[in-house]
């Protein structure tokens, strides 16, 4: 089975309120003493700058999870909560047939940490959950070129 959770793109519209539009820089890292040695090669830390527009955050593009690029309706997100700069959700991929999670976390109109807890369908090579932890810190504006 291949390897689907190595990127994590990001958006929830209940955030737009908190979440500055500009330039952010993208963190996600998996918990490797979680898994077996022979894997932690498959899932090295993965950074990016992604810049988000008021729209992005007002439509839910901004702390949507998501596995792969071209793939905005894999997941789908559920018992979504938000209480004080605190966070909490479900979500599937592809119906359950291939990942499972919760997401835990906290932001601000700067910055975000959610931990992620994945269950993929089915396990593969010993991997029945898979602990990341996904950041991100509010950069400036866009750059334009």
């Amino acid at each position: 089975m291949p390897l689907l959770l190595v990127l994590w793109l990001i958006g929830f519209a209940a955030c737009a309120q908190n979440l500055q539009a500009g330039l952010w820089h993208y963190r996600i890292s998996t918990d490797l003493e979680k898994l077996p040695k022979e894997q932690h090669a498959n899932f090295q830390t993965v950074q990016f700058e992604r810049c988000l527009s008021l729209s992005d955050i007002q439509n839910g593009n901004a702390l949507k999870l998501q596995t792969a690029a071209k793939s905005a309706d894999r997941c789908v997100h559920s018992d979504f909560e938000l209480d004080a700069g605190k966070l909490s959700y479900r979500y599937q991929c592809d119906g359950g047939s291939t990942l499972i999670g919760q997401a835990q976390g906290q932001f601000s109109e700067r910055q975000f940490r959610i931990h992620l807890v994945s269950e993929p369908k089915p396990s593969f090579d010993g991997i029945t959950h898979l602990h990341q932890t996904l950041t991100g810190q509010y950069k400036g504006h866009c750059k334009t070129n």
